[in-house]
């Protein structure tokens, strides 16, 4: 019985050290797994976060670019009605009406454009801040410019745009997107 009583000890000892190592090499491969399912979870997290601000960035140059053809138009508008009043000053009889046809669309460029420009200030890194910022101060002066350029020859249609309306960004005194009604 002794032997017996031994031989019982030892697989029972061995059945329980081989359960141990078992058990141990599965939590081990376990805690693998959860780290590296971790991982890829952050690195599909950062994938999707770069795509969202990729796609803001291109979002914001595409409207940035949009507000400035806008503004190129408007321009060319306004000198064509300056053109045109001339012409009609000098005796020719076919006079015809300047509507600011861009102003609305512009406006409404410039909302959209001043709100991506928030969204790259949530999302991107903060280095890239100032520069959205800048887009929009610049193109807030230009349309400053244009509408002192149109209110300096006479034209009718202001487009909800007032001339002389500070742009420049002062963290104490005014925020970058305040002014107007944008």
């Amino acid at each position: 019985m002794d032997s017996q009583l031994i031989a019982a000890l030892l697989g029972g000892t061995g059945v329980a050290t081989g359960g141990l190592i078992a058990g141990a090499f599965s939590l081990l491969k376990g805690r693998q797994e959860n780290a590296t399912q971790e991982r890829k979870h952050q690195l599909e997290e950062r994938s999707r976060h770069r795509d969202v601000r990729r796609d803001i960035y291109a979002q914001f140059l595409k409207k940035a670019g949009q507000v400035s053809e806008l503004e190129a138009k408007r321009l060319h508008d306004a000198e064509q009605s300056v053109i045109l009043r001339e012409i009609t000053r000098a005796g020719n009889r076919g006079q015809k009406e300047y509507t600011d046809q861009y102003a609305a669309p512009l406006k409404d460029a410039m909302g959209e454009l001043i709100g991506l420009a928030f969204l790259v200030e949530l999302e991107g890194p903060e280095s890239l801040v100032p520069l959205a910022q800048s887009v929009v101060v610049v193109h807030r002066e230009v349309q400053d410019i244009i509408q002192k350029n149109r209110a300096d020859h006479g034209s009718r249609s202001w487009g909800g745009i007032q001339a002389g309306t500070p742009t420049r960004w002062h963290p104490e005194t005014n925020p970058w997107w305040e002014g107007d009604d944008w």
